[in-house]
C-alpha cells in the first residue's frame, strides 16, 4: 500500500509484496532457540539471527519465478546511512522498493508481539519509525507514505495488515 502511496508501477508493488511474503523465510536456518528466546540475544546469537538475511537470498535466488525479487527480499534490514545488515548497503545503493519494504519491515516488527514483548500501539510505532528516520536509518518519504496511510484509515496497526496477504507468489 506504501508503494502504491508513492506512484510505484505495479510490477514493483507486485515485486514489493512477494519480497515481503517472503523476506523472512531465511529464518528457517535460524535457530528455534533464538527465534523463541524471551530476552535480549547475546552477540553470537545476534550474529545467528543476522544471518538470515543472506539465507532469504540464497534460498530465493535458487528458485526461477523467486530469482527476481531475491535481492530486495534480502534488503529488508539494510539502513540508508549503511549500518544494515546482511549486505551493509546505504541509500545510493536502496532503491525505493527497498527503502519501502525496510520501513514495512519494521512496522511490523513493532507492532508485532514477541516472546520478549508485547506489539506497540500505532502512535508508539509511528513515533519509533520517526526515530529512525531522523537517525538516518528509514527513508523519510516511505515513512511518511506508511504512516499516512495508517493515519487516514483511523485505525491500528493490529487492524490493517502491513502486507496484503492474499498476494500470489507467482501470478
Amino acid at each position: 500500500r506504501t508503494a502504491k502511496e508513492l506512484g510505484m508501477s505495479r510490477r514493483e508493488i507486485r515485486a514489493i509484496r512477494r519480497a515481503a511474503l517472503l523476506h523472512d523465510v531465511g529464518k528457517l536456518a535460524v535457530s528455534s532457540s533464538i527465534l523463541d528466546k524471551p530476552s535480549a540475544l547475546d552477540p553470537d546469537e545476534m550474529t545467528e539471527m543476522r544471518s538470515h538475511t543472506g539465507y532469504t537470498y540464497q534460498i530465493l535466488s535458487r528458485v526461477t519465478r523467486f530469482q527476481r525479487f531475491a535481492p530486495l527480499a534480502a534488503s529488508h534490514h539494510e539502513r540508508l546511512d549503511g549500518t544494515g545488515y546482511h549486505l551493509g548497503l546505504d541509500g545510493d545503493e536502496l532503491g525505493l522498493p527497498a527503502r519501502v519494504l525496510a520501513v514495512a519491515d519494521v512496522c511490523e516488527a513493532l507492532s508485532s508481539d514477541r516472546p520478549y514483548r508485547k506489539g506497540m500501539q500505532l502512535e508508539g510505532v509511528l513515533a519509533r519509525l520517526e526515530e529512525q528516520v531522523a537517525a538516518g536509518h528509514l527513508c523519510p518519504v516511505a515513512t511518511e507514505a506508511l504512516a499516512g496511510w495508517f493515519i487516514g484509515m483511523g485505525g491500528s496497526t493490529n487492524e490493517h495488515s502491513v502486507v496484503d496477504d492474499s498476494t500470489s507468489l507467482v501470478a
